[in-house]
C-alpha cells in the first residue's frame, strides 16, 4: 500500500477506509487519486473481466470515493486476506485504460512507480527510464534494459563477464551454487533465499487419466523426489509436503500424508483401483491408457532434467509421459487445453497470506489443475472469513492434509533461489536482510540502486 497514508478496519472486518496520497501522478502526467482505486478494484470485481486476482475481490460488495483521497471498501463478507491481497493491488490509471482497454493497456501501460515503460519487445527486451516525476523522488538509475536471454549458460557468461548486472530469472542451480560460493572472486553479490512458490507438475484434473485421486497418489509414490532434489538442484531445495512452504512458519503444517518414493507401491495402488498393463506395459482402464504429454517451458535448461528425470520414474511403473516444449506453459494449463506442464506458482504465500482460493478453488483463475473439491472450497472459505491467526492457523493445517490427501499436482519442492548482482551495483541490501529474492526486484528497491561508473 505505497500509494496510501493509512487505512482503519472496522471492529467487524466489514469495512476498509483508505487515505491516498496527494502527490502522486501517472507516467503520463495525470493525478492519481480515489477514483483510479476504484476503477480498478471494480475492474478486478466484475466477472466479465475473468481476472486472474479477482479470488482477492471476491467478497467485496461496493467500494465508494467519497472525495479525491479516500477509499471506503465494504465488504460482503469478511475476508482476513483482503488486507495483505486486495489492499496490495496494483492500480490502472482509469482514464489511459478506459480510451485504450485491455489489450491496448496491456501493451502500453502507464503506472505511478519510479520507473515508466519506453519500449517493450516480449520477445527481446523491456526497456523502461527514470519517471522525473515520482512522489518519493527521481531514482538514481536513468534506465534499466532487462533483456530476453532464454539461455542459462548465456546468462552466466553475461554475469560473469560484466555484460548484465543481475538475472531476474535465476540461471541454472549449479552455475547459481557455484556463484554463490565464488561470489567474492566474481566480483558479485550473491543472496541465497528460501522460495514460497511451488515447484510442481500441474495437471488437468479432468482428463480421464488423471480424475482418479488413487493414480495421483501412486504417481506421487513412483517418484524420488529427493533424487532430483540431490541430482538436479545440487540439494538447494526443500521437499514439499503439501501446498506451503517451510518458511510460512505462521501457517506451515508438517503433519501430512506423506509420499516416499515406493514404486513397488505404486504399482499396488494403480493394481488396486483396477488398472492393467496393456501389451505395451502401459496401464490401461475401461479403454482409457495412461499416457500424455507434459509441457516444459521452451529453453527452460534448469526445469527440463528436473521432467526428464519424472519421465523416467513414471516410465518404469508404467506410466508414459512425453515431454513437449511451450513458450506458455501455464496458459494451456489455465485454459484446459494441457495435460500435464512444469512450473513454479505459489498455491498460498504471497506476501505471508496463505489464502489459495486463486489456485485451488473450484473455477479459481489460476486453478492450473482444474482440481474442484467442496471440501476444499468450504476450508478455503473459512480461512479467509477467520480474523484470529490462531484459528486461521488449523484451518490452514486441514487445506494441507486435503491437498496431500487429494495431490491436484505432483508437488515436488520449493527451491532456494540464488539472485546475483554485479559489484558495481550499489544501494543493495546486504544477504541477511533478504528474506525473498523477487524483492530485490521490487520498485522500492530498485528506485534505490546506484552504479558507480
Amino acid at each position: 500500500m505505497v500509494l496510501a497514508t493509512d487505512y482503519e478496519i472496522s471492529d467487524d472486518g466489514m469495512e476498509y477506509t483508505v487515505m491516498l496520497r496527494e502527490d502522486v501522478l501517472f507516467h503520463d502526467g495525470e493525478e492519481f487519486n480515489s477514483e483510479d482505486v476504484k476503477f480498478t478494484y471494480e475492474w478486478f470485481m466484475d466477472e466479465e473481466n475473468a481476472a486472474v486476482t479477482a479470488a482477492d475481490f471476491v467478497s467485496v460488495d461496493e467500494v465508494e470515493a467519497p472525495d479525491d483521497y479516500t477509499i471506503v471498501v465494504h465488504m460482503a463478507e469478511a475476508d482476513a486476506s483482503f488486507l495483505r491481497n486486495g489492499l496490495n493491488a496494483m492500480i490502472l490509471g482509469s482514464h489511459h485504460h478506459e480510451e485504450l482497454g485491455y489489450e491496448g493497456y496491456s501493451a502500453d501501460p502507464i503506472g505511478t512507480g519510479p520507473f515508466k515503460l519506453v519500449e517493450w519487445d516480449p520477445d527481446d527486451h523491456t526497456l523502461v527510464e527514470a519517471f522525473e516525476d515520482h512522489w518519493d523522488g527521481r531514482p538514481h538509475l536513468d534506465e534499466i534494459d532487462i533483456r530476453v536471454i532464454p539461455e542459462g549458460s548465456v546468462r552466466v557468461l553475461e554475469l560473469e563477464t560484466g555484460g548484465a548486472d543481475s538475472s531476474i530469472w535465476m540461471v541454472g542451480v549449479d552455475d547459481a551454487v557455484r556463484m554463490h560460493e565464488e561470489a567474492d572472486d566474481l566480483g558479485i553479490v550473491s543472496y541465497q533465499t528460501s522460495s514460497v512458490s511451488l515447484n510442481h507438475f500441474p495437471m488437468n484434473n479432468t482428463r480421464d487419466y488423471f480424475q482418479e485421486r488413487e493414480v495421483r497418489q501412486a504417481m506421487m509414490h513412483a517418484i524420488n523426489r529427493d533424487q532430483v532434489i540431490d541430482s538436479v538442484f545440487a540439494g538447494a531445495a526443500t521437499k514439499a509436503t503439501a501446498n506451503l512452504a517451510p518458511s510460512l512458519e505462521e501457517w506451515y503444517d508438517p503433519d501430512v500424508r506423506e509420499y516416499e518414493f515406493n514404486p513397488d507401491g505404486a504399482i499396488e495402488i494403480m493394481e488396486d483401483a483396477g488398472w492393467e498393463r496393456n501389451g505395451d506395459g502401459i496401464w490401461e482402464k475401461d479403454g482409457v491408457v495412461m499416457e500424455w504429454e507434459c509441457i516444459v517451458l521452451t529453453g527452460d535448461e534448469a526445469r527440463r532434467p528436473e521432467a526428464e528425470m519424472v519421465q523416467e520414474f513414471l516410465n518404469q511403473v508404467g506410466f508414459n509421459m512425453q515431454i513437449i516444449e511451450d513458450p506458455q506453459g501455464s496458459t494451456p494449463m489455465r485454459e484446459g487445453t494441457g495435460d500435464m506442464a512444469l512450473f513454479n506458482w505459489t498455491y498460498g504465500g504471497t506476501n505471508g497470506e496463505p489464502d489459495a482460493r486463486v489456485t485451488l478453488s473450484s473455477g479459481g483463475g489460476n486453478n492450473f489443475n482444474h482440481y474442484s473439491s467442496d471440501e476444499m472450497d468450504e476450508l478455503l472459505v473459512e480461512g479467509v472469513r477467520e480474523p484470529d491467526p490462531a484459528a486461521r492457523a488449523e484451518i490452514y493445517s486441514q487445506v494441507q492434509q486435503q491437498f496431500a490427501e487429494d495431490v491436484p499436482c505432483l508437488y515436488m519442492m520449493f527451491w532456494d533461489w540464488f539472485n546475483q548482482w554485479n559489484q558495481r551495483v550499489h544501494g543493495l541490501p546486504s544477504p541477511d536482510e533478504v528474506t525473498a529474492g523477487s524483492n530485490l526486484y521490487r520498485n522500492t528497491q530498485l528506485r534505490q540502486l546506484w552504479i558507480e561508473e
